[in-house]
């Protein structure tokens, strides 16, 4: 199949957007390893919300996109925090019935007047996590999505040098 000369930036394009789900893994599986240490402190929920975005995607369709957010206050050392960091893997939670589940557990913690688990980092407490679970199945989704990036226009590059090398 013959190429143009400018099919071979399609290919350095896909390589590069590959960087961005690489880099959200990143950043995600960072914070998970750092919260593994960090200390579990009782927190007083705020508010608890699943918050979801619709909107019109490629040719026409509705897409939504679901997040979950808390606000939460607790104390470090006789000092008052407040946070709204849910999860190391918030950004990247692909699942949005997770997101309702997690979202009902906590709002069910709140009504019962108890207070749940946040884990800080007690070398700067102003983070925090209430969640600090390793999320496999969003990981997963989210290296696929970075590995087929990156395959097709690896794929796209190969094939377009290939082919100049014929000429």
């Amino acid at each position: 199949m013959p190429t143009s000369r400018n099919t071979i930036w399609i290919g350095y394009a896909l390589i590069a957007a590959s960087l961005v789900p690489a880099a959200m893994v990143g950043h995600s599986l960072w914070n998970w390893y750092r919260a593994r240490s960090w200390v579990a402190t009782k927190a007083s929920l705020i508010s608890v919300d699943v918050v979801t975005r619709t909107g019109t995607g490629a040719q026409g369709k509705q897409t939504s996109s679901t997040t979950l957010s808390a606000e939460y206050e607790y104390d470090w050392k006789e000092c008052r925090f407040h946070s709204a960091a849910v999860s190391p893997f918030n950004h990247i939670e692909v699942f949005s019935g997770y997101k309702r589940k997690q979202a009902e557990i906590l709002r069910t913690s709140a009504k019962d007047g108890n207070s749940v688990m946040c884990f800080v980092n007690p070398n700067n407490p102003k983070e925090a996590f209430l969640r600090r679970e390793f999320r496999w199945l969003s990981f997963a989704v989210f290296c696929v999505i970075a590995v087929l990036f990156f395959g097709s226009g690896a794929l796209i590059v190969r094939q377009q040098r290939r082919e100049w090398k014929r000429l």
